[in-house]
């Protein structure tokens, strides 16, 4: 495939002066990841652990688990953080946010990561598992 379809491109140039939109393609997920943390109003950043979603094909009424995230996303995330962090800022907002991240395995098998496929300004489910120093709670084993 060239491009968008026809249909997806009316789509775009529909909704585009309205904001900015996202085209993502679909990809096969290889394993998901967090990182947590706060956008202070005094413009300080505060990150908890990056982590890495244990179980991706988890029961909806489960809780999920979470593992450590390797080296190499540890700071791909905490740079992404930091990115976002920024861009909040620079909007006004300041709270708490959530950053979702996953890699994926392109047509050659090679996976890659792509470090920020969903920005939460808002506290979420998996806030306090994630970043629990922020909430004042010690981190999980």
């Amino acid at each position: 495939m060239e491009g968008p379809c026809e249909r997806a491109a009316s789509f775009a140039r529909e909704r585009l002066p309205g904001g900015p939109i996202d085209v993502a393609p679909m990809v096969e997920i290889v394993e998901e990841f967090a990182i947590h943390g706060r956008v202070g109003a005094d413009g300080e950043l505060q990150a908890g652990r990056p982590v890495r979603y244990a179980d991706t094909a988890r029961p909806a009424a489960r809780a999920p688990s979470f593992g450590p995230a390797a080296p190499d996303v540890t700071t791909a995330l905490g740079r992404a953080f930091e990115r976002v962090g920024e861009e909040l800022m620079a909007m006004g907002y300041f709270g708490p946010v959530g950053i979702d991240a996953f890699t994926w395995r392109d047509d050659e098998g090679t996976v890659r990561l792509r470090a920020v496929s969903e920005v939460n300004a808002r506290y979420t489910q998996s806030f306090g598992l994630c970043a629990p120093a922020l909430v004042g709670l010690e981190h999980p084993a």
